[in-house]
C-alpha cells in the first residue's frame, strides 16, 4: 500500500474510532447517572443530536492536531489534546443547548463524560498508532551530507521515533567519489550542503537502481518551485516569477489582517486584563517593547507581554533563550508554552507593521549575524513579518535558523489566502504543544554516539 493511501486509511480509522469513543463516553455517563433505565425525556434529545455533536467534535479534535501522522507527538500531548478537545466539544454543546432551548439533557452528563471520552480517544489513538506504524515497512536510508552538517541532519531522523526510517549508512560528501553499494538501502537522503556534482552523481545512481530520493532543499530548489515550463523555438526553459506577493495578494492579505486583528483585540480584552495582573506579580512593566526588523529591512517596535525578569539582558547582552532559561518568570513560562505572550502584536498588525502570517521578526543584532552566515536570509524581508508562520507550525522555537529560513521562503514562494488560513488553524495546535516553545538545546550525547557508530560501520561499504 502506498504511503499516501496508508495515511488516508490511518486518519479514517482514527475518525471512526473517535466518533464511537465520544458517543460511548456519553452513553456510559448516562448509565452511571441513572443506575436503572435512562429516562426517555433525557436521552431522546441526545439521540436526535448525536450526528451533529460527532461532526463538530471531530472537527475540534482535528484542529487540535489529533489527526496528524508524523509520529512525533508524545503520549502526554495526545492525552492533553484529547482532553481539551472533549472539553471544547462539551462547551459547544452546552452553548447550543442554551441558545436553542429545544435541545436539553442533564449538563452533568456532558461534564461527567469528558474524562471518559478523553480516555477512550487516547487509548484508541495509541492502539491505532501502534498497529499502523507496526505494519509500515521500515525504510533503510543512506545519508550523505557535508561533514559539518551530518550530526544535525542525522539527529532529525533519529528523533522521529515513530517514523519508519532507519539510517544504515552515513557518508561525508568527500567519501562519495566512487560507486557505492545501494543493494541494502531503500533510498538516499541528500542534504543541501552537498555539492551539485556529488548530488547529481547520487541522483543518477538512485534513479538507475530504482531507489527513493530524499532531497533536503536549498535556496535554488525552493526558487524553482511552481516554475512554468515554456520554450523558445525548440529550446525548453523554466520561467521563475519574482519572489514577492502580487499587488492583489497584498491587498487581500491586508484587509484580512485588519479585520482579524480588530476582532481579536476585542475578544482578548478580558484575557489581557487577567494576564496583565499576573505579570505585575513580578517587578517590571506588563509589556515588553523591542525593536525588530520588518519588511524591506525597516525597523519597528514590536509589542509582547513581558515573560522575563526586568532587564534580563543587562548582564548577558542579546542572547537567544535556551531551554530552562532562569530569566523566564513563572508567568512567562506558561505564556511562552502557549505562545500567548505574542498576542499584543495584534496592535502591530493593525498598524500595518506586521501580518497575521509571515516570517517571525528578528532583532537587528541577530539579522546581521544571520546575513553574514546565510546570504539568502535577506529574501525573507520580501514580505511583512507575521504573528505566526509556516516555520512556527512545522518547526518549533529551537528549530535551526537555516531550517526556519527554508520554511519562510517556502511560504513566500507558495503564498495563497488559503495557505494563510491553514497556517492560522494549525497555529491553534501550538497552544496544546508546550514542547514547541522549548528553548534551544544541544543534540543528546546518546544520539551523537549512535551517529558515530553508524559512521564507523559505513566505512568501506561501497
Amino acid at each position: 500500500m502506498k504511503e499516501r493511501q496508508s495515511k488516508r486509511l490511518f486518519i479514517i480509522l482514527l475518525v471512526i474510532g473517535d466518533i464511537v469513543a465520544l458517543n460511548l463516553g456519553v452513553l456510559v455517563a448516562f448509565s452511571l447517572k441513572f443506575s436503572s433505565q435512562v429516562p426517555e425525556v433525557n436521552f431522546r434529545p441526545y439521540a436526535e443530536m448525536w450526528p451533529y455533536i460527532s461532526i463538530y467534535s471531530v472537527l475540534i479534535l482535528g484542529v487540535l492536531g489529533l489527526y496528524g501522522v508524523s509520529g512525533k507527538t508524545s503520549r502526554t500531548t495526545i492525552l492533553y489534546r484529547a482532553f481539551m478537545g472533549t472539553v471544547g466539544s462539551s462547551l459547544v454543546t452546552m452553548a447550543f443547548m442554551y441558545f436553542t432551548r429545544g435541545f436539553s439533557f442533564p449538563r452533568s452528563i456532558l461534564v461527567g463524560a469528558i474524562w471518559l471520552q478523553a480516555s477512550l480517544v487516547f487509548v484508541w489513538h495509541l492502539c491505532v498508532e501502534r498497529i499502523f506504524y507496526g505494519l509500515l515497512k521500515t525504510k533503510r536510508v543512506m545519508l550523505v551530507a557535508a561533514s559539518g552538517e551530518i550530526d544535525r541532519v542525522a539527529s532529525k531522523f533519529l528523533a522521529a521515533s515513530l517514523c519508519k526510517y532507519e539510517i544504515t549508512h552515513i557518508y561525508d560528501e568527500e567519501m562519495i567519489k566512487g560507486l557505492m553499494d545501494l543493494e541494502y538501502v531503500d533510498g538516499i537522503c541528500i542534504d543541501t550542503s552537498v555539492s551539485n556534482e556529488v548530488r547529481e552523481l547520487l541522483m543518477k545512481r538512485a534513479l538507475s537502481e530504482d531507489k527513493e530520493l530524499y532531497i533536503i532543499p536549498g535556496f535554488s530548489d525552493i526558487i524553482m518551485q511552481n516554475a512554468d515550463y515554456n520554450r523558445i523555438e525548440d529550446l525548453p526553459f523554466f520561467y521563475v516569477r519574482s519572489l514577492a506577493l502580487s499587488p492583489g495578494a497584498i491587498v487581500i492579505k491586508r484587509v484580512f489582517d485588519v479585520l482579524v486583528s480588530l476582532v481579536g483585540m476585542v475578544i482578548c480584552i478580558p484575557f489581557f486584563l487577567v494576564v496583565a495582573f499576573m505579570i505585575l506579580t513580578t517587578p517590571g512593566p506588563v509589556f515588553y517593547i523591542q525593536e525588530r526588523v520588518g519588511r524591506g529591512g525597516r525597523p519597528f517596535k514590536l509589542i509582547k507581554f513581558r515573560t522575563m525578569i526586568n532587564d534580563a539582558e543587562k548582564e548577558t547582552g542579546p542572547v537567544v533563550s535556551v531551554n530552562g532559561d532562569h530569566r523566564v518568570t513563572w508567568v512567562g513560562k506558561h505564556l511562552r508554552a502557549a505562545r500567548l505572550d505574542e498576542l499584543p502584536q495584534l496592535f502591530n498588525i493593525l498598524k500595518g507593521e506586521m501580518s497575521l502570517v509571515g516570517p517571525r521578526p528578528e532583532r537587528q543584532v541577530f539579522v546581521d549575524r544571520f546575513l553574514e552566515e546565510i546570504p539568502e536570509y535577506k529574501y525573507r524581508f520580501k514580505v511583512k513579518p507575521g504573528l505566526t508562520g509556516l516555520a512556527q507550525v512545522e518547526g518549533c522555537y529551537r528549530t535551526d535558523v537555516r531550517e526556519k529560513l527554508l520554511y519562510d521562503l517556502l511560504y513566500i514562494r507558495n503564498y495563497s489566502f488559503l495557505l494563510d488560513i491553514q497556517i492560522i488553524v494549525r497555529t491553534i495546535r501550538v497552544l496544546f504543544s508546550p514542547e514547541k516553545a522549548e528553548g534551544v538545546k544541544s543534540i543528546d550525547s546518546e544520539v551523537l554516539s549512535h551517529i558515530d557508530e553508524i559512521k564507523k560501520s559505513s566505512i568501506g561499504k561501497f
